[in-house]
């Protein structure tokens, strides 16, 4: 199963990437509609996920696009006082109580597919820290999403990814298997008020 994960991992990471060499035929942010338009030209968002706090932790992400077709999230979180695992698919349950705050980061650059002409799917590749009290997960990930314009400055942003977990544990007896590598399967939903 891993050999067959890193091969769709691999293709979806060229074929990803290959989106930035594009030549734009039509003006840098052309839309169709006035919502997409809107969205499209906002290069700067302030999000934080929904189900990431429904998990134990409060993100504070920010969205910086380049073009309609590449950008960056960089984010800081707070992790709350409780966990709860919101993965979708998880190769072995992680059993563990988070009685403590922590912290976490996040970077993930967005691509958009060159197969797609609609500018709101995007690919997603990230990095992920959080730093509980006993232990920490770091993951890295690949994705799809898709982001709409719901109001004038606010925005939904949905999507599935799927990578790797690395487990660092501070105690033995935080959980139930040795720290290690797994794989996970997740879902984010990203609320964002639009600053321009």
């Amino acid at each position: 199963m891993n050999k067959h994960f890193i091969i769709i991992f691999i293709l979806t990471l060229f074929l990803g990437f290959s989106s930035f060499a594009q030549e734009q035929n039509e003006p840098l942010f052309y839309q169709k509609s006035k919502k997409s338009a809107k969205l499209t030209n906002s290069s700067n968002i302030l999000k934080t996920d929904v189900v990431s706090i429904i998990g134990g932790e409060l993100p504070f992400i920010w969205e910086h696009k380049f073009s309609k077709t590449f950008g960056i999230e960089l984010g800081a979180g707070v992790l709350l006082p409780y966990y709860v695992n919101t993965d979708l698919i998880f190769s072995d349950n992680i059993d563990f109580s988070n009685d403590k705050s922590g912290y976490s980061f996040l970077a993930n650059i967005k691509a958009q597919p060159f197969w797609f002409s609609d500018e709101n799917f995007y690919t997603i590749f990230g990095v992920h820290y959080r730093h509980y009290s006993t232990c920490s997960f770091s993951s890295f990930s690949i994705g799809e999403g898709y982001q709409w314009l719901l109001f004038e400055k606010l925005s939904l942003d949905v999507g599935l990814q799927g990578g790797f977990l690395a487990i660092k544990s501070f105690e033995t007896e935080t959980y139930n298997d040795d720290s290690g590598m797994k794989f996970y399967f997740g879902l984010s939903l990203r609320l964002g008020y639009i600053l321009n």
